[in-house]
């Protein structure tokens, strides 16, 4: 995309698509509340539902593994 090839050179690729994905969600919420599909105030309403419920997965989720080596007893 042209996008992707207009930004990739000053940050890294992975902020490169979080920000395209991020303004295609954007463009999408802009039309639909332009076009009286949706209020914004449902909007907000089904995204803080929406991160919630991830928010929730995550937190049932088992710890990451930590990179630091085990401690050893010393007796």
């Amino acid at each position: 995309m042209e996008f992707i090839k207009a930004v990739s050179p000053k940050i890294n690729p992975n902020a490169a698509f979080d920000l395209l994905r991020d303004s295609r969600i954007n463009a999408l919420i802009r039309l639909l509340t332009q076009k009286g599909i949706l209020s914004q105030q449902e909007v907000e309403t089904a995204e803080k539902a929406e991160l919630e419920k991830v928010a929730g997965s995550i937190q049932k989720m088992p710890p990451l593994p930590s990179n630091q080596p085990p401690t050893q007893n010393k007796a």
